[in-house]
């Protein structure tokens, strides 16, 4: 992806992670949400189906290995977590492996600040590089 074109994607991203949060704030938090995606409302549904990827994404060993080494660096807000993890899971979203939204990607971002990195990323070690 060409440098506009991420920074525009991270744009959007960020722009998501802002719309999420005041939706969580507004609704008394992650377990507000509706539980399921046919939410009369389109965004919420759309937002509880971006969720729903996102809770996958970090339950992937592939994900977490990627995302986990750098992360304990990373200062403790969602933007800055949202900042690290869209160029982290890019390389995996051009390759199909993980949605391409931008939604997806600030919902990986929401759970990680709300759970915990050191939660989330136990037991994670990152995969040994094949060269070695």
């Amino acid at each position: 992806m060409q440098n506009g074109k991420t920074a525009q994607f991270e744009q959007e991203v960020l722009n998501s992670l802002q719309s999420m949060e005041v939706e969580l704030a507004l609704r008394g938090g992650m377990n507000a949400l509706p539980e399921q995606p046919d939410d009369p409302n389109p965004e919420r549904a759309e937002q509880q189906s971006a969720l729903n990827e996102a809770v996958s994404l970090v339950k992937r060993r592939d994900v977490l290995e990627r995302i986990c080494p750098g992360l304990q660096s990373v200062a403790g807000d969602a933007q800055a977590l949202a900042k690290w993890i869209t160029p982290v899971l890019l390389p995996m979203a051009i390759a199909g492996t993980v949605p391409m939204s931008p939604l997806v990607f600030a919902c990986v971002a929401v759970l990680f600040f709300r759970v915990g990195v050191a939660t989330l990323c136990k037991g994670c070690v990152p995969a040994k590089d094949k060269s070695d």
